[in-house]
């Protein structure tokens, strides 16, 4: 197989779709996170629940449009945003969980780093998540 073909393989893997978008909503977190938690000093769980909402919400539409083709033109399936969503808490719990050990530690300066490895740990269930309750493909 040639590396052309390998390439466009890899491509079009659903899983590197969702680490692109998930690398988009990362960025939008960080920025939203680091406003809030080191330049507004706003609680870092709060701040993370924020910059959550923000993300989440961005990744519905690119995931179910992009990432694992589920788009239908101009409708919005609120009942897959709540699934969606409910999916993200999970991950949302771990990034907490991670977040909050880093920085009482003082292992994480800033706080950003820390929302980092947090959102890397969370995305794991996010994907497994996504995959097989969200957006699953129905069978015939």
């Amino acid at each position: 197989m040639n590396i052309k073909k390998q390439l466009k393989i890899l491509i079009s893997s659903t899983f590197l779709k969702f680490l692109l978008v998930g690398g988009i909503g990362s960025v939008l977190n960080l920025f939203i996170f680091y406003i809030l938690a080191d330049v507004i000093r706003l609680n870092v769980s709060i701040s993370a629940i924020i910059a959550f909402g923000f993300a989440v919400t961005q990744n519905y539409y690119f995931n179910s449009c992009y990432s694992f083709k589920n788009c239908q033109s101009s409708k919005f399936s609120l009942w897959s945003y709540i699934k969606y969503v409910c999916v993200n808490l999970l991950g949302l719990a771990v990034n907490l969980i991670v977040v909050n050990i880093l920085v009482n530690l003082y292992i994480a300066r800033p706080k950003v780093f820390a929302q980092f490895f947090g959102i890397a740990v969370g995305m794991v269930l996010n994907f497994i998540g996504s995959k097989y309750l969200v957006f699953k493909k129905p069978k015939y």
